[in-house]
C-alpha cells in the first residue's frame, strides 16, 4: 500500500467502476485489478486500525497523502481571517490525584501486568457475533493504565523458613526437610551488609534508632550487629577504596575544608592520656576535581585538613604539574609541605 488511496485519479476511477458495478456491466481486467486492488488497501486498514492504534492525524496521512494545506500555503489576508475565526479551546483542568512523580519513576516497586478477568491475549473475542472471532491483543502497549499502591516494611527485611522433618510411624526413619537455595546461605545477604552501611555513613543514620525500627517492625538488628556488618562490608570494599584513593592523588584541583567531631575512641583515649598534644577530633572532607569526575574523600581523627592532603599527595605521580587547593583561611588548610598552588 503505497501513495494516497482517495487521490483525485483513483478516487474518479473508483467512481466510474462503482457506477458500472452498479449499472450491471461487464468489468475488464484493469477494472478487476482496481477492485482487488482497494479490497486489499481495505484489509490492510483494517488491520492498521486494529491492531496498530492508527491516529487519526496518520490515517489522515495515509488516505490524503500529504496533509492538507495549512496556513502557510494560505495567502496572508486567508491566513489572517483563518486565524481570526478560529475560536481558542479552552484548558483543560489538571486533573486530580496526579503528583509530581509519574507511576513509571517508580523503577524500585514490584511491577505487576493485570489482564481482564479470565482473559489473555490471544484468546477469542467473547463480545464478536458470528462463527468467526476475532483475537484479543494488547490495546496501546505502549500506554498501560497504570495504578499504584505503596505499601510499608522494615529497611531490612528476611523470611523464616520452618523445616518440618517427616518420620515413619513403623520404622523410626527421619527424612530431613529439603532446604532452598536460598536458606543454605549465610544469614545476612550482602545487600544486607551494603545497605547498613550506606544507612549509616552515607545518609547518617545512627545505628540505635535502625535497631528500634527494626525491633518495631518485628526483625531485631542490634548495633552491635549493625558494626560487625559495616566491617566485613568494610572489608570487601577496602581494596576498591584504596584504588579510588590513588586516582584521587592525581587530580588537577582539591577542595578541602574541616569540620569538628565527637569520636568515642578518641574522648577515652584523651582521658587516659591527659598530656597528649593532641585530643580534638575531626572530620575533613576533599573533594578531588578532574576533567572527567569529581571524588569526595572523607577522613575522621585527629588530623587537619592540611595534614590529610598531605597524606593523600603523597600518592600522586611526580610528573604531574602542581595541583590547585582552594580552602579557607585557617593556618591548619596550608601548614604541610605540600607543592600546591594555593588559592
Amino acid at each position: 500500500m503505497t501513495g494516497p488511496l482517495v487521490g483525485p485519479e483513483r478516487t474518479a476511477r473508483i467512481t466510474a467502476l462503482r457506477d458500472k458495478v452498479e449499472a450491471g456491466l461487464e468489468l475488464d481486467e484493469a477494472e478487476c485489478l482496481l477492485m482487488y486492488a482497494c479490497t486489499l488497501d481495505w484489509l490492510a486498514l483494517k488491520d492498521l486500525l486494529v491492531q496498530q492504534g492508527l491516529t487519526l492525524k496518520a490515517l489522515r496521512a495515509l488516505l490524503l497523502g500529504e496533509e492538507a494545506e495549512t496556513g502557510a500555503d494560505l495567502s496572508p489576508d486567508q491566513g489572517k481571517g483563518q486565524a481570526q475565526s478560529r475560536p481558542k479551546r479552552p484548558k483543560k483542568p489538571a486533573p486530580k490525584g496526579h503528583g509530581k512523580h509519574a507511576a513509571k519513576d517508580f523503577r524500585g516497586c514490584r511491577q505487576a501486568d493485570i489482564t481482564p478477568d479470565g482473559l489473555t491475549p490471544g484468546d477469542p473475542c467473547p463480545e464478536c457475533v458470528g462463527e468467526r472471532k476475532g483475537r484479543l491483543h494488547q490495546h496501546k502497549p505502549s500506554r498501560p493504565l497504570m495504578r499504584l499502591r505503596l505499601n510499608v516494611s522494615a529497611p531490612i527485611t528476611g523470611t523464616v523458613y520452618r523445616g518440618f522433618p517427616l518420620a515413619c510411624s513403623k520404622c523410626g526413619a527421619v527424612f530431613a526437610p529439603t532446604w532452598p537455595d536460598d536458606a543454605q546461605r549465610e544469614t545476612y545477604a550482602a545487600s544486607v551488609k551494603a545497605t547498613v552501611a550506606m544507612l549509616r555513613h552515607w545518609y547518617g543514620f545512627p545505628a540505635y534508632r535502625l535497631e528500634k525500627l527494626q525491633r518495631e517492625h518485628g526483625i531485631p538488628l542490634p548495633d552491635a550487629t549493625q558494626s560487625d556488618l559495616i566491617a566485613d562490608c568494610a572489608a570487601a570494599a577496602e581494596p576498591v577504596f584504596h584504588a579510588l584513593y590513588a586516582e584521587a592523588a592525581k587530580a588537577d584541583l582539591f577542595i578541602i575544608d574541616d569540620t569538628s567531631a565527637r569520636i568515642q575512641t578518641v574522648i577515652r583515649d584523651h582521658k587516659k592520656h591527659p598530656d597528649q598534644e593532641r585530643y580534638g577530633a575531626h572530620v575533613t572532607g576533599i573533594i578531588a576535581r578532574t576533567r572527567e569526575r569529581d571524588l569526595h574523600i572523607y577522613r575522621v581523627g585527629t588530623l587537619h585538613a592540611g595534614e590529610n592532603l598531605e597524606d593523600l599527595l603523597a600518592l600522586r605521580p611526580a610528573d604531574l604539574p602542581r595541583p590547585i587547593q582552594i580552602s579557607d583561611a585557617a593556618a591548619v588548610n596550608t601548614a604541610h609541605p605540600c607543592d600546591t598552588l594555593v588559592t
